[in-house]
């Protein structure tokens, strides 16, 4: 027992230490330097708020921007730009944020991420932005940065998807894939099987299920080459909840038949 003593207090401290060494990692510097449009306007229902972001940083980053009303994070009908990786150093980076319908913040919340999506730090700005639930008005041009940032940002993560199918991810993609087709057949196949509460409950994905479609549609119309990815997401999910109801489901008629 004494040597296990003389083992673990080793142990302890270079916890200690590394957690110091962690704590005691300069903090990025990060600011919003340009908006589009500005901090105080009125957008359509899904037009892009973009945030051009100017960093320093030892450490390579993420950045995610939230809309707040009344210290609340609005989340509803909320989209957000993919979180890709930006290089240490100085430079620059795009965030972006847009709502389907009507949402009004007061704040905008970035969140500043490492590579390994640990919160680093937060950047908050104050703003009067509301989203009507009126149809987008007619696209107008956008700031040559915002256009610029948008493209860079697009084909990073573009890049990334690639470098993960060269990687072997080709085989999850093709999963990702059958997901989708096979989570579409399920949703059919329950709607029509099920009756009563079964069948509310078959449809329950629905209500996330149609949002992402029309998002996907619009990111195909826009020209966007990302607009595959929340509806690659949100089947596997979505396929798993159907498999797992659709169990319990011949359970409950094999308990019945069995009682009988």
């Amino acid at each position: 027992m004494p040597a296990l003593g003389h083992l673990i207090l080793p142990l302890a401290l270079l916890l200690l230490l590394a957690d110091a060494a962690r704590s005691e990692q300069p903090i990025p510097t990060v600011r919003i330097a340009d908006s589009d449009p500005a901090l105080s306007a009125e957008l359509g229902a899904g037009e892009t708020l973009y945030l051009r972001l100017a960093y320093r940083s030892d450490v390579k980053l993420r950045f995610r921007a939230e809309g707040h009303a009344g210290g609340r994070n609005v989340t509803a009908g909320a989209m957000y730009n993919p979180v890709p990786v930006y290089p240490a150093g100085d430079g620059e980076a795009l965030a972006w944020i847009a709502y389907r319908g009507h949402a009004t913040i007061d704040a905008l919340k970035i969140t500043v991420l490492d590579e390994q999506w640990r919160p680093l730090a937060v950047v908050e700005a104050p703003a009067r932005l509301q989203w009507t639930a009126a149809a987008a008005r007619p696209a107008r041009e956008r700031a040559a940065w915002a256009r610029r940032l948008n493209r860079e940002q697009q084909e990073s993560v573009s890049q990334s998807m690639q470098a993960a199918t060269t990687a072997g991810g080709d085989w999850m993609l093709l999963g990702l894939q059958v997901c989708v087709l096979g989570y579409i057949a399920l949703q059919a196949l329950t709607a029509y099987w099920f009756v009563g509460r079964w069948r509310i409950a078959a449809l329950a994905p629905l209500a996330v299920a149609i949002p992402v479609v029309a998002y996907t549609f619009a990111a195909a119309a826009a020209g966007s080459n990302l607009w595959p990815l929340a509806l690659l997401l949100l089947a596997p999910l979505a396929l798993v909840y159907l498999l797992g109801l659709l169990g319990v489901r011949l359970l409950a008629r094999a308990g019945r038949a069995g009682g009988a």
